[in-house]
């Protein structure tokens, strides 16, 4: 948690929105609702940020409920009294596992549990009774991408460097994807590099990628970035119309446009 121009700039237009609420929020209790909550999920997430790392977990847990209740007063899929939440919706279990293996689960769909709720407005499925290791949930989070739990393979979330995003004449749109695992890279097969991709189904819809060599059976080129990361260059078909030429495409060797700082 910390502060930054992006993140004021996000809390200026969600006070705005305060004084004149979106959706289902624009009236009564919802609005009420929809008001104090963004007010006090502000209140948190700034608290958060200026408390030691004992403490900053408290406020972020809250600041998010909160933030979910103002969600659930403004969502249009949520009629009569449905938007009104009753419980946290989510818990862990299985404390006298080690650490990692600690287990998350959500209260059943339907239920008025935050979690759950937020969850159905956003379209994202909840698991019930199908726990999640800890370990798998810490890993989906990006800023934890440098702190493993254990020396287990990973699924993290990928990255693509935004000033590497390119377009073709053909209409393919191009990218550094960034935070492919050493195992991969190791392998160097084509092979490998689609068995790892099916965990993450757009980008395994790609059109093509560089490769070492020519041929259509030729390896991925990846580019070794940190240790235990590495990146590569992956194109896609854009959907309709033709892209642009572009001048400064591919990125050049030297790794002049590349993940990372």
């Amino acid at each position: 948690m910390h502060s930054d121009r992006g993140t004021d700039q996000a809390w200026e237009r969600l006070r705005a929105s305060r004084s004149d609420p979106p959706a289902r929020a624009n009236t009564g209790s919802r609005r009420k609702t929809y008001s104090a909550a963004l007010e006090q999920a502000q209140q948190l997430f700034q608290a958060a940020a200026v408390v030691g790392p004992a403490t900053r977990p408290v406020p972020v847990f809250y600041g998010l409920s909160q933030a979910g209740r103002a969600i659930a007063a403004a969502a249009w899929s949520l009629k009569g009294q449905d938007w009104r939440l009753d419980s946290h919706g989510i818990k862990t279990t299985e404390f006298h596992l080690p650490f990692p293996d600690i287990e998350i689960r959500t209260d059943p769909p339907g239920t008025q549990g935050s979690f759950v709720k937020v969850s159905e407005v956003l379209d994202s499925p909840v698991w019930e009774t199908d726990p999640l290791r800890l370990e798998d949930v810490w890993d989906l989070l990006p800023p934890n991408l440098r702190y493993p739990l254990t020396t287990r393979d990973r699924l993290t979330p990928l990255y693509v460097d935004e000033a590497s995003v390119g377009m073709h004449e053909h209409s393919l749109l191009s990218a550094y994807v960034c935070n492919i695992p050493d195992r991969v890279i190791d392998a160097g097969t084509r092979e490998e590099l689609a068995d790892f991709l099916t965990s993450y189904p757009a980008v395994a819809r790609h059109e093509s990628y560089v490769t070492s060599a020519p041929g259509p059976e030729a390896p991925p080129e990846y580019s070794r970035r940190a240790p235990g990361w590495g990146e590569m260059t992956i194109n896609w078909q854009m959907p309709q119309g033709r892209g642009q030429d572009s001048t400064d495409w591919p990125p050049e060797p030297n790794g002049r446009r590349t993940c990372g700082p």
